[in-house]
């Protein structure tokens, strides 16, 4: 992701990297084919594709974009005041009890999971992982205290 150097194909499990690059490659060709429908998600890893992503705003108020990865990322919120420094942030938490098992969920019905909460979690605690999985960052993503915190230091309160 352009905001967030750590979603990259390298840093994603093996399993998961070909999905993963296809994602890069099927948003490159959104964004350079004209993007004639609304479309929900995807992976931009460059400044010239990020910026096609807004060329119909004309002039609207407000125009934005949000990831939950940026929340998540350690580098995002450095970024994003580096390329953007004048945006205003909106942060919107879950209770994190609630955000695991929504993703737990949403993995299940992907058909990346087939086993229970219970047993997700206790992988989850048995191997936290170093590169993107079913299983990490699943726990960290709930962990907003220093997440809040990078965008509190980057960026004015008002």
């Amino acid at each position: 992701m352009l905001l967030s150097s750590e979603i990259r194909p390298e840093n994603f499990a093996p399993h998961l990297r070909e999905r993963i690059r296809g994602q890069l490659q099927s948003t490159k060709q959104y964004t350079q084919g004209g993007m004639h429908q609304r479309r929900f998600g995807g992976i931009v890893s460059e400044w010239d594709d990020y910026l096609r992503l807004f060329q119909g705003a004309g002039d609207e108020k407000a125009v934005g974009e949000g990831s939950v990865c940026y929340l998540w990322s350690k580098s995002a919120s450095s970024a994003i005041a580096s390329h953007l420094p004048h945006s205003k942030i909106i942060i919107v938490l879950m209770d994190p009890a609630a955000r695991a098992f929504a993703q737990y969920q949403n993995s299940v019905w992907d058909g990346h999971v087939h086993h229970s909460f219970r047993e997700h979690l206790d992988e989850c605690f048995r191997n936290p992982g170093d590169t993107f999985s079913v299983f990490h960052p699943f726990l960290e993503f709930g962990m907003y205290n220093k997440q809040v915190a990078r965008y509190i230091t980057d960026f004015p309160r008002e």
